[in-house]
């Protein structure tokens, strides 16, 4: 989800299809996972527990949750195709790279949520029970948070397992086992590569296995913009028209979900494939996007390594300053508070993660280099 992606901005293949990514879409995707991840937050906050309804409740930013969700799938698929085909080109290099990525904020968000959840049920234990968005957190947490270190914790065998109040943690499931499916796909061959598949799979479950679409859809427009660009009118029609799109679906949702059985799902591949038509045309605009948003390149993407940690890290901290309150629920100073905490609480997480994830990274490369065959220079970078 919170993969780098540094485009190559000193070679004409910025303007032309290849595989590094233009400058302007780099930063446009750094840009829109922050917001996605932005809007999750604020979605969850307008409930009356934290906010009292008062915060941008009009606008209803709960009901766009999902769309985030699908939008952030997309991504991871088109963010990681890019980086098997231009940095982690081994298995080695890409186990290395996606544990190493994702346990770097895992393990800090567990031990915030933990820390989180034991001081906020200390200060005010009902307030987990029984408010109109209830997080309870049951028995078993033991368990639940060693699932989640493994990846483990909502699979269609053991749904549900999130670590206290922490839901956000479903994705992460969902995540891994498409990130474990993808590199066996690529290295993996013969019986090895469909045992695997099959096995993943199996493992996974049925919710796993139909979101997959949607995250492919992500590699699938990374693989097109490496060997087509649209034109740029084409392109730029496509772009904005599939924004709107997105929009006017991510609203509509409540109404379309109900209809039919199986609706809820449609909608969701709907909106993936706008988002990876968005995606795609944004190589082709990325001169004019460069224009636009390279004068706050510093801040965008700073945003974008803040994103992973203000994914998992929100839910317990709402519920940790709202039991601490400053005001009543839906008064500004009570919102800030907050709102404010949450973030700056999740800006020591992300950094947090950054600062574990070199160690992570060269723990795991001396154990292949002890247990198996050296990793190459070019896997190592």
């Amino acid at each position: 989800m919170n993969t780098a992606m540094k485009p190559n901005t000193n070679s004409p293949a910025t303007d032309t299809p290849g595989l590094a990514l233009p400058l302007g879409q780099s930063l446009y995707l750094d840009l829109v996972r922050f917001l996605m991840a932005l809007e999750v937050m604020i979605g969850h906050a307008t409930f009356h527990g934290y906010t009292g309804r008062g915060f941008l409740w009009q606008l209803d930013p709960f009901r766009h949750l999902q769309t985030a969700v699908v939008g952030f799938f997309v991504l991871s698929g088109f963010v990681i195709a890019f980086a098997v085909k231009t940095r982690e080109t081994g298995p080695r290099s890409y186990a290395v790279a996606r544990v190493s990525r994702m346990h770097s904020v895992i393990v800090p968000a567990l031990l915030l949520t933990w820390a989180a959840d034991t001081l906020g049920q200390a200060i005010n234990p009902g307030f987990y029970k029984t408010w109109d968005f209830p997080t309870p957190i049951p028995d078993g947490q033991a368990l639940r948070y060693l699932l989640s270190f493994f990846y483990v914790n909502n699979t269609g065998w053991l749904p549900g397992m999130n670590p206290g109040s922490n839901g956000p943690f479903w994705t992460m499931t969902y995540e891994v086992f498409y990130y474990a499916m993808f590199g066996v796909a690529v290295f993996a061959r013969g019986v090895a590569r469909i045992a695997g598949l099959a096995l993943l799979g199996l493992a996974g479950g049925l919710g796993i296995l139909l979101y997959l679409p949607i995250w492919l859809l992500g590699a699938a427009a990374y693989h097109l913009q490496c060997g087509r660009r649209l034109r740029l009118r084409t392109a730029a029609a496509t772009f904005w028209l599939s924004l709107l799109g997105t929009g006017a679906l991510s609203t509509l949702g409540p109404t379309i979900k109900p209809l039919f059985p199986g609706a809820a799902m449609l909608l969701y591949y709907a909106l993936g494939v706008l988002v990876a038509l968005n995606l795609w045309s944004a190589a082709t605009v990325a001169p004019s996007l460069t224009r636009v948003l390279q004068p706050a390149q510093g801040l965008i993407r700073w945003l974008g390594m803040l994103t992973f940690a203000l994914y998992l890290g929100h839910r317990p901290l709402l519920n940790l300053f709202a039991v601490v309150p400053v005001a009543a629920p839906g008064a500004w100073l009570q919102t800030l508070w907050v709102l404010g905490g949450t973030f700056v609480v999740c800006i020591g997480l992300a950094y947090a993660g950054e600062s574990f994830r070199p160690v992570i990274k060269r723990g795991l490369t001396s154990y292949f280099a002890i247990f198996g065959r050296q990793i190459s220079p070019k896997e190592r970078r």
